[in-house]
């Protein structure tokens, strides 16, 4: 089950359910740099590992007009699919997501409050999902800093990781271990506990008693949860 710090109460919450089957994530949506996509990758987490409990998983962003677009566009860079928007409370949600934005009065609900993170500083050839893997190797509690260095180091780290699972897809397909897969999917359940799922990656991906094959397999698998795009240079090589 999926918990979350809940600002209000002070601690880690199992995230309730106003409809059953249901998981609906409001943002209260910021400027498009640091604290707006950060909030918004935080409710993207939350719908992709609702989605694996096999909820109906709905993101709203709280706003209007330009900046709104501006936060779209940046998000849309990072792999965070467009969300509906609303330009008042919706009629039910089950978290708040806000990295500063005020959450409409007493409204029910999670209130997950989102650390800002510093205003990315991308060279020319840096990937966009570097800024999502370099805000992934930080708990969303924790500040960050996106400076050119740390960013470079993400692009670099995404490169490398691309280009063994395009390595390991040349091996016979071998089931994903089901450990590896098994602890990401904790340390997600466990307040998005997203520097665990890379640990939990690289030590599978340095695991020699792991098979390419099933490395290969497990890699496709969690990449549903990191959504990094682990296996695009997939026959490049």
């Amino acid at each position: 089950m999926l918990t979350l710090f809940d600002t209000r109460a002070g601690e880690p919450r199992p995230v309730p359910a106003a409809r059953p089957g249901w998981l609906g994530t409001t943002v209260v949506a910021g400027p498009a740099t640091g604290p707006g996509r950060r909030a918004c990758l935080v409710a993207d987490l939350i719908r992709r590992a609702g989605t694996h409990h096999h909820l109906r998983a709905e993101t709203r962003w709280l706003g209007a007009g330009e900046d709104l677009a501006a936060l779209a566009r940046a998000c849309e860079a990072m792999n965070v699919p467009p969300a509906s928007t609303s330009p008042g409370p919706p009629a039910w949600t089950d978290v708040w997501v806000t990295a500063g934005g005020e959450v409409p009065g007493e409204a029910p609900g999670l209130l997950v409050r989102v650390t800002a993170a510093g205003t990315a500083r991308e060279g020319a050839a840096t990937d966009p999902l570097a800024v999502r893997l370099a805000l992934l190797g930080r708990h969303y509690r924790e500040q960050v800093d996106l400076t050119g260095a740390a960013l470079a180091e993400a692009d670099a780290a995404l490169t490398h990781w691309r280009r063994l699972v395009a390595d390991w897809a040349r091996s016979p397909s071998v089931p994903a271990p089901a450990a590896y897969v098994s602890a990401v999917i904790a340390a997600l359940d466990d307040d998005l506990d997203t520097p665990a799922v890379l640990t939990v990656m690289m030590t599978l991906a340095a695991d020699g008693g792991v098979s390419d094959g099933a490395k290969f397999e497990a890699f496709a698998l969690l990449d549903k949860f990191t959504g990094l795009d682990l296996a695009r240079d997939v026959g490049r090589y």
